[in-house]
C-alpha cells in the first residue's frame, strides 16, 4: 500500500511538472521583448562580442552576472532570439516546482510538498515570470536551493553538503543582490537553533587552529557584508519620499488574497507546531526578513521584489490544508478538496492568479510597461532602416536588441522620479546614445537628419516635456498600438 501511494504521488508530481513545463515553454517567443530584457539582452551582446560585460559606453552591466553569462550560453547556441534568450528562465522555472515539492515534504510532509508543487506549477505569477529573459526566477530558484541545503546541513553536518550551500549561496547572489538576504537569514537560525548540545560540538570543532582561523576569517567578512549592507540600508531608508510598503502588501492582496490568508494561517500553525525542532520558525523567517526589509526601504514600487519568496507562501498555504487533513485523519481525501477549491475560488476572485490553459502573452505587474516593441520596430524595418536612418527613443536598450544599434537618447527618468537635468551626461549611461535633454536639440535633430521617434504611453504621460511631446506629434506617424493603456507604443518618421 505504501509502495502505490509513492507511485501515485510521483505520477501525480511528474503530471504536474510536465503540465507546467507546457505552459512555460509555449509560444515562448512571440510576446514581445519588454523594456528590462533589453537591458539583459545589450550586456549578452557585449558578453558575445567581448567576453564580459562591457557596454558601449563603457559602463560595466554589473548586475545579475550569472543571468547574463547563463542566456549568453544559450544564445550562442540557439541564436539571438526570444526562445534562446527566455530558455534559461524556462528551465529554472520547471526547476522550481520540483524543488518546491522538496521543500514541502521536508518540512511538512508528501502531500504539502504535492499540493505547493501544484500551486508553484500553477502560479500565474510563477508562469509569466518563468517566461522573461531577466534574473528573477534564476533568484528564487538558488534561493530556495540554498535554503534546502542549509535547513539539509543542519541536520546532519558535511562538508560535502557545506560546499554544494556555499555554491548554492554563491548562485544567489550573483543571480541578484538580494541574495545577501540569505547570510541574515543563516545568521539568525544558527542563533535560534543552538542548544547545549551544539555547544559542545562546536568547541570540540574549534580545537583546530586552522579551523578557528577559516571560520573567524568567513565570520568576519560576513560580518562587514552585512555592515556595508546595514549602512546602505539605513541610507536608502533616510532618502525615501514616502513609505510604498502597503502598495507592496496591496498587491498581494489584490492578486493572491486567499493565499495570503491561508498562508499567514499555515505559518502560524506551523511555527506552533514545529517550534521544538525551529523548521517552522526557519521558513517563516526566510518569507518575513526579505518581506519586511524591502517593504521598509523600497523607494520605487516594483513588485517583482516579492517574486523570489512567492513559492514560500504558496507551501505554507499547502501545509495548513496539510494540518486540517491531518487532524481530521482524512489527508488523502480532504487535502485535494481543499487545495482545489483554493484554486478555484482564487481565479474566480482575480484571474490573474492560477493559469491552466497556454498562452502566449502574459502582464508581469502594475507600473511595468509592455510595449510592442517588436512590431514597432519590425514596422521601421518594413518602412527603411539603413545606416543613413537616425533613430531616437527612451529606451537605447530596445533600439540595440531591435535594430542593432542605439543613436539618441530621448532623455526620461527611469525609475519614476523627476529628473534633474543639470546631472545629465553627453552620452546615455547604458549604450553611450547622445542625449537630447530639451526640445530644441530635438528639433535641430529632426531639420539635419532623417528617421525615427519611438516612444511609448511611460514617456508620452509623465516622463517627457510638453514641449517635446508636442515636437514629436508633429512628425508622421508610421505605426501606433493602442492595445492596452499604460503599454502603448507610437512610431513618428521625419
Amino acid at each position: 500500500m505504501l509502495k502505490f501511494k509513492k507511485i501515485f504521488i510521483f505520477s501525480l508530481l511528474f503530471l504536474i511538472i510536465a503540465w507546467g513545463a507546457y505552459l512555460r515553454f509555449y509560444k515562448i517567443g512571440e510576446q514581445s521583448y519588454w523594456i528590462d530584457e533589453g537591458y539583459t539582452l545589450n550586456a549578452v551582446v557585449s558578453i558575445l562580442a567581448k567576453g564580459y560585460p562591457i557596454l558601449d559606453s563603457n559602463q560595466i552591466y554589473n548586475a545579475a552576472y550569472l543571468n547574463t553569462y547563463l542566456i549568453s550560453g544559450a544564445v550562442s547556441l540557439g541564436g539571438f532570439n526570444p526562445i534562446a534568450a527566455r530558455s534559461v528562465a524556462v528551465v529554472f522555472g520547471v526547476g522550481i516546482i520540483f524543488l518546491v515539492y522538496l521543500i514541502g515534504r521536508k518540512f511538512f510532509n508528501r502531500w504539502v510538498g504535492l499540493g505547493a508543487a501544484f500551486l508553484t506549477a500553477f502560479s500565474y505569477w510563477e508562469i509569466a515570470w518563468s517566461r522573461q529573459a531577466r534574473m528573477y526566477i534564476q533568484l528564487q530558484f538558488f534561493f530556495l536551493l540554498s535554503l534546502y541545503l542549509f535547513n539539509s546541513l543542519l541536520e546532519k553536518f558535511s562538508y560535502k553538503k557545506l560546499i554544494w550551500l556555499i555554491l548554492a549561496t554563491a548562485a544567489t547572489i550573483l543571480s541578484h543582490y538580494f541574495g545577501y538576504f540569505l547570510l541574515g537569514i543563516y545568521a539568525l537560525n544558527l542563533i535560534i537553533r543552538l542548544t547545549p548540545e551544539h555547544y559542545g560540538k562546536i568547541k570540540t570543532f574549534f580545537r583546530n587552529k586552522i579551523r578557528r582561523l577559516v571560520v573567524g576569517a568567513v565570520i568576519i567578512i560576513i560580518a562587514l557584508i552585512l555592515i556595508k549592507l546595514g549602512f546602505d540600508l539605513t541610507g536608502q531608508i533616510s532618502q525615501r519620499e514616502s513609505f510604498l510598503g502597503f502598495s507592496y502588501q496591496g498587491f498581494l492582496w489584490h492578486y493572491l488574497p486567499l493565499i495570503v490568508i491561508t498562508a499567514l494561517a499555515g505559518m502560524v500553525i506551523a511555527v506552533l507546531k514545529e517550534k521544538k525542532s525551529g523548521s517552522g520558525l526557519f521558513l517563516a523567517g526566510a518569507y518575513l526578513i526579505p518581506y519586511l526589509i524591502i517593504i521598509f526601504s523600497a523607494s520605487v514600487i516594483h513588485f517583482r521584489y516579492l517574486f523570489f519568496i512567492l513559492p514560500l507562501l504558496y507551501i505554507f498555504s499547502a501545509s495548513l490544508f496539510g494540518a486540517i487533513g491531518e487532524k481530521l485523519k482524512k489527508t488523502n481525501l480532504i487535502f485535494p478538496v481543499l487545495i482545489l477549491a483554493l484554486v478555484l475560488f482564487s481565479i474566480i476572485i482575480t484571474p490573474r492568479s492560477f493559469s491552466f490553459l497556454p498562452r502566449a502573452d502574459y502582464y508581469l505587474e502594475p507600473f511595468t510597461p509592455q510595449p510592442d516593441f517588436k512590431s514597432a520596430y519590425e514596422a521601421i524595418k518594413v518602412n527603411g532602416w539603413d545606416d543613413n536612418k537616425t533613430i531616437i527613443s527612451p529606451f537605447t536598450q530596445m533600439d540595440k536588441v531591435y535594430l542593432g544599434r542605439s543613436d539618441y537618447w530621448l532623455a526620461i527618468s527611469l525609475d519614476g522620479r523627476k529628473l534633474d537635468k543639470s546631472k545629465l551626461g553627453e552620452r546615455e549611461y547604458y549604450n553611450n546614445a547622445i542625449t537630447i535633454p530639451d526640445a530644441e536639440k530635438l528639433q535641430n535633430i529632426i531639420i539635419s537628419k532623417h528617421g525615427y521617434i519611438v516612444v511609448d504611453d511611460m514617456a508620452l504621460s509623465v516622463r517627457l516635456d510638453k514641449d517635446i511631446i508636442d515636437l514629436i506629434g508633429q512628425q508622421k506617424l508610421i505605426f501606433s498600438d493602442q492595445g492596452n493603456i499604460g503599454s502603448r507604443i507610437w512610431v513618428f518618421s521625419f
